[in-house]
């Protein structure tokens, strides 16, 4: 009798921490989001609608690398929104060698979701540039970040803005220390270039860039012998140019990534920091933004495994003013270089059908295989020509 009422006990322990477990759990993955919005996702961006005074919609980059208020890459996105322009222009520099001439308002109001952020700053160009001819308006960045807990789910596409207040931290994966200069986010990371020796590294952390990492040569770094000269993308600032190579793996907090693709830039760094590190890394997780405790959570994804790939053609293209995609770079050794084609060559057509620049970088993103071939139409000084170009490693 006494082994069995002592069994009965240990049995009721037993449920009573389970039940506890359960419950602990239910807490933590009741740590719901104040709202959930979706997003779209292109060409490793993330879009998000954001309504200004009340008058006008644009398309805006969640940009961890912008300051409070929102940035007008277009002119002409600015019309009808009924700015309050301040008298002096500002000099805008980002990614590229040069400046940028843009015009401020103060005092907007705008709304992303239905969240409204009042006393709003809003930058605009002056001039177009190759910026201004992409398929986006801008970019808002730090009003959000500051304001909220931040998650990215690339998978789903859907931002999850929590209360720093209320956030528990438990579920959201890995945690890595941020540190805040002027709003911008930057971490301390390793790389190991070429499988010797890891070295440390302070990196931007920056979602609105496209490239997985991006160290800069005017830090002191190499890039090693078999690294291909290439157009590594464009900014603010005009193309940046550097080399292209593998790296033997990042470490950022507890995560190696292994056979990374890293750009060499030959310029320094936004935030004039070693390195930056953009969502060609982050989409491979979960990642989460809490700028209140100065942290970054990353919880591996279903693209966590894939490998990283470069560009396959060595085609580099950025739309020019009459609309047309105008080649800024030929890869030497690559299948358009092979091919004959030339920086300046326009082009017309991919696979007989026209393409907008937004078109052509997800071409270029789903032949990153090798072996895929497509059939592209050119013109150079008037006239059309057509070659085929078969995709292939070249890092």
């Amino acid at each position: 009798m006494k082994n069995r009422s002592l069994l009965k006990r240990l049995i009721i322990i037993n449920i009573l921490i389970v039940v506890a477990a359960a419950t602990a759990l239910g807490q933590k993955s009741a740590n719901k989001p104040l709202h959930e919005i979706p997003f779209e996702y292109e060409l490793d961006k993330v879009i998000v609608p954001v309504e200004v005074n009340g008058k006008k919609t644009v398309r805006l980059i969640l940009d961890t690398g912008m300051p409070e208020g929102i940035f007008l890459m277009k002119p002409g996105a600015a019309d009808d929104m009924e700015l309050s322009y301040v008298g002096a222009n500002v000099m805008l520099r980002g990614a590229g060698p040069g400046t940028s001439s843009a015009k401020m308002a103060m005092d907007a109001e705008l709304k992303l979701a239905g969240i409204a952020f009042s006393g709003q700053r809003v930058i605009v160009l002056n001039e177009e540039g190759p910026l201004s001819r992409t398929e986006w308006d801008g970019a808002i960045g730090a009003s959000v970040f500051n304001r909220f807990v931040v998650e990215i789910d690339v998978e789903k596409e859907m931002l999850r803005l929590y209360d720093p207040k209320a956030f528990d931290a438990g579920m959201a994966g890995s945690a890595i220390d941020l540190t805040l200069t002027r709003t911008k986010p930057h971490i301390q990371a390793a790389v190991n270039i070429e499988g010797v020796k890891e070295v440390p590294i302070l990196a931007i952390i920056d979602t609105g860039a496209s490239a997985g990492l991006v160290i800069s040569t005017a830090r002191g770094w190499i890039a090693p012998a078999n690294s291909i000269d290439a157009v590594l993308g464009s900014g603010v600032g005009g193309d940046v140019e550097g080399a292209v190579a593998r790296a033997y793996s990042l470490s950022v907090g507890a995560t190696k990534l292994k056979d990374i693709v890293v750009y060499f830039n030959r310029g320094e760094m936004p935030g004039d920091k070693e390195a930056l590190i953009g969502m060609g890394v982050l989409n491979r997780f979960h990642v989460t933004f809490d700028y209140t405790a100065k942290k970054m959570f990353l919880k591996p994804n279903g693209r966590y495994e894939e490998p990283f790939e470069f560009n396959m053609t060595g085609l580099s293209v950025r739309p020019a003013k009459d609309g047309a995609l105008e080649v800024v770079g030929v890869i030497k050794g690559s299948p358009a270089s092979d091919a004959g084609v030339k920086k300046g060559d326009k082009v017309v057509s991919i696979d007989g059908k026209k393409v907008s620049y937004s078109d052509f970088a997800k071409i270029i993103e789903e032949i990153r295989k090798p072996g895929i071939k497509i059939e592209v139409e050119f013109e150079r000084g008037g006239k059309t020509f057509s070659r085929s170009l078969v995709s292939r490693r070249l890092i």
